[in-house]
């Protein structure tokens, strides 16, 4: 598969990967797995529909709109499909939720530059370094969002089969995650883990417990960050390590303390 065919497909991916399974979108997947460019691509594109979705979901419809359709459907039966003529009241409602509609959507959708430049919280100052395209990624903004996360973020617990058995593992093994074989970013995209935009670029996390305390480790791609050791930091109580393999980013935080995120990393 060419990298214009898969592109051509995931735009087609949503951002629940609820389709993740199917053949064709296992192989566009694959194929960006293996072209750096493209899979930078992807992880914009998912991070703009990721933000549209969370936008539209605050959208409320109008408390009657339910009863004004069905209205409608008794209104029409038994009628003949031609000329039929609804009440004036349904006319005007329909135009009115249109026009709601109308107003509304774009004043919600956020541009692609504005993501890019744009992270939730106090993350939007997080970091000197440019992110996404050729450019490396600074850890310690990593590491701020995954404060930031910890503590106000959505979590919510993996359902899929494959994410459940990697949290299972996770909680079970004793070896440092810095040399745990399965943390690669697409690996975790793929097996169902929960994803958050960051500026322009993705983020994944996973959370496991071990010995009685849980922590959240967050992963995203970077190619052009060179490796480095973790690095230990502590803010606002939470205890945060960062580092980098050459082809991700992770960042570990937990709310047990600096000694206890020493013993897993």
């Amino acid at each position: 598969m060419k990298p214009e065919e898969a592109k051509f497909i995931l735009r087609a991916y949503r951002c629940d990967r609820a389709h993740r399974h199917d053949a064709l979108f296992a192989e566009a997947l694959a194929e960006a797995n293996s072209d750096p460019a493209l899979l930078e691509w992807l992880a914009r594109e998912q991070a703009f529909d990721a933000a549209i979705a969370e936008k539209v979901e605050k959208v409320a419809p109008p408390p009657d709109l339910r009863d004004n359709i069905l209205a409608g459907i008794r209104a029409s039966r038994g009628q003949p499909s031609r000329n039929i003529r609804l009440p004036l009241w349904i006319i005007a409602g329909a135009i009115a939720a249109a026009m709601v509609v109308a107003f509304t959507i774009p004043s919600l959708l956020p541009s692609r530059h504005s993501l890019a430049g744009k992270a939730p919280g106090s993350l939007a100052q997080a970091g000197a370094t440019a992110t996404g395209g050729s450019h490396a990624f600074d850890p310690t903004r990593l590491a701020r969002f995954a404060v930031e996360n910890l503590v106000h973020g959505p979590h919510r617990h993996v359902t899929e089969a494959a994410a459940l058995n990697l949290e299972q593992a996770l909680s079970m093994s004793q070896r440092a995650l810095t040399s745990t074989d399965g943390l690669d970013f697409v690996n975790l995209l793929e097996v169902g883990c929960q994803t958050f935009p960051l500026e322009d670029r993705q983020v994944v996390e996973i959370c496991f417990k071990r010995d009685g305390r849980w922590y959240h480790l967050y992963v995203t791609r970077c190619e052009q960050t060179p490796p480095s050791g973790p690095i230990v930091a502590e803010h606002d109580g939470i205890s945060v390590a960062t580092w980098a393999d050459g082809r991700n980013v992770f960042a570990v935080a937990t709310r047990a303390g600096p000694d206890a995120i020493r013993r897993v990393i």
